[in-house]
């Protein structure tokens, strides 16, 4: 997926406009910045790198591109495969298993067996090494399981903004004309892996079409 879109950058690129100051902004350059960043999110602990990627994404072509003359055709389609790719890389996180009600420890109770226990404390005042091993091991398991809580409720949270991110995008920056819907499903067939979100998206766009 990931080198489907790396492809498509290449063939906007134009290597005769790569001389220019050091202080430029480069739209392309930060088109693959963030789509090789997408491809490396694959578990809890990205969260915060995930969220920084939605806001540039957000951003994307707010900022002058004076590196490359692009067209505005072109940059709208880099935004949108951006957004889509965002949405592929969501999708792929999302962990069936997850179940909301499955809540993390606020804290954990120390092992049977401790001469002095208060839920919370420092595994260093557990003097039996055994008993501070377990306590420590419960404590990890239980941090895990928090990151894994919030990155899959973000997730769930997240991708109906995104659905409705994209499909605004779509109309504030796409027409009906046929080729315009022509490269909108050529995207979506070629950046979306989930058939479940791809109809989703089809359908809200026609809905939005239709008001």
């Amino acid at each position: 997926m990931l080198s489907i879109a790396l492809s498509s950058i290449q063939i906007l690129a134009n290597s005769e406009q790569n001389a220019l100051n050091k202080n430029s902004y480069d739209i392309q350059k930060e088109y693959l910045v963030i789509t090789e960043k997408l491809g490396n999110i694959k578990k809890a602990e990205n969260l915060e790198e995930l969220q920084k990627i939605h806001k540039s994404i957000e951003l994307f072509k707010k900022r002058a591109d004076t590196r490359q003359k692009l067209t505005q055709k072109q940059i709208r389609s880099l935004k949108l495969n951006l957004q889509l790719i965002l949405l592929n890389t969501i999708s792929n996180n999302f962990n069936s298993a997850f179940s909301p009600e499955d809540v993390p420890e606020l804290n954990i109770q120390p092992p049977r067996g401790c001469e002095f226990a208060i839920s919370g404390m420092s595994p260093d005042a557990i003097k039996d090494s055994k008993l501070r091993k377990e306590y420590e091991d419960a404590i990890r398991k239980n941090a895990e399981k928090a990151a894994n809580y919030n990155f899959q409720t973000w997730l769930r949270k997240t991708k109906p903004n995104l659905l409705r991110e994209l499909v605004e995008y779509i109309n504030q920056n796409y027409s009906t004309h046929i080729q315009d819907k022509n490269e909108i499903n050529k995207a979506i067939d070629t950046l979306l892996a989930d058939e479940k979100t791809r109809m989703t998206i089809r359908k809200m766009i026609k809905e939005s079409e239709s008001h």
